[in-house]
């Protein structure tokens, strides 16, 4: 089962759908904290697959 997740979600983040879904969701929350002073926590899960934790697609710039 969890290799069909996968497997959807990348088919999700090539077709653009993933950012879509994203951007719907989490724009005004995205808006809200840009608009406050930023700060950033940076964590490392070291449980995340190695291929995640290096595209950038799952990291904040």
């Amino acid at each position: 089962m969890a290799k069909r997740i996968e497997y959807g979600l990348h088919l999700a983040i090539e077709d653009g759908s993933f950012d879509a879904l994203f951007q719907k969701t989490f724009a005004s929350v995205i808006a809200n904290i840009k608009d406050n002073k930023e700060k950033f926590l940076y964590l490392k899960n070291n449980q995340l697959p190695e291929y995640m934790q290096t595209q950038p697609i799952f990291l904040i710039e």
